[in-house]
C-alpha cells in the first residue's frame, strides 16, 4: 500500500520548531528518540532500510551518552593531564556522533526522494547542503513539506 504525503506528514506529527525546543530542553535526547521514530517511519512508506539493522541508532544513543558521561569527568576532573585527555576522547566523540547523524541525514534524504519521485510521482529534490547542515531538522521539515509540495505540483499540472 503506497502511503500519501499527507499520511506520511500527519505520522511525522512534530513541526521542527516543536522538534527543536524539546532537543533543547532535554538536551538532544529526544533528538535521538525522534531519529529512531523517523527511521521506521521512512522505513515504512519506502519499503526499504535505511540501515541494515537497528544497532546504528543504538550506536549513536551509546555515544551519545559516553560524551555526557566524558564531559562530567572532564567537569569533575583535577588534574590537567587528565582533563587534556578527556577533552581529546570528548572531542572525537562529538565528531563521531556528528559523522553518524549526517551519515543518516543521508540515507534517509535519499529515502525520501526516491519514493517521492517512484510513488508519490513528484519531483521532490533535497538539498546536500541543508541535510549536511541541519541532520535530523532538515530531515523533519522536508517530511511535513512533501504534503504541501505534492499539492502544490499536481495544481501546477492541473494549470498546465
Amino acid at each position: 500500500m503506497v502511503m500519501t504525503a499527507q499520511e506520511i506528514s500527519r505520522k511525522n506529527g512534530l513541526s521542527t520548531w516543536k522538534l527543536l525546543g524539546l532537543s533543547i530542553i532535554t538536551g538532544s535526547v529526544f533528538c535521538y528518540y525522534w531519529m529512531k521514530k523517523m527511521t521506521e517511519l521512512v522505513e515504512a512508506f519506502s519499503g526499504k532500510r535505511i540501515w541494515k539493522d537497528r544497532t546504528f541508532i543504538i550506536i549513536l544513543v551509546i555515544s551519545f551518552g559516553l560524551n555526557d558521561v566524558v564531559a562530567q569527568a572532564y567537569i569533575n576532573g583535577e588534574s590537567d593531564f587528565i582533563k587534556e585527555a578527556l577533552l581529546i576522547i570528548y572531542s572525537l566523540g562529538v565528531i563521531v556522533v556528528t559523522i553518524m547523524m549526517i551519515c543518516w541525514a543521508f540515507a534517509a534524504k535519499r529515502e525520501i526522494e526516491l519514493y517521492a519521485s517512484q510513488a508519490l510521482g513528484i519531483s521532490y529534490r533535497m538539498k546536500g547542503f541543508y541535510a549536511f547542515l541541519f541532520n535530523g531538522y532538515y530531515i523533519n521539515y522536508c517530511l511535513n513539506d512533501l504534503a504541501y509540495e505534492a499539492v502544490m505540483q499536481r495544481k501546477e499540472v492541473q494549470l498546465n
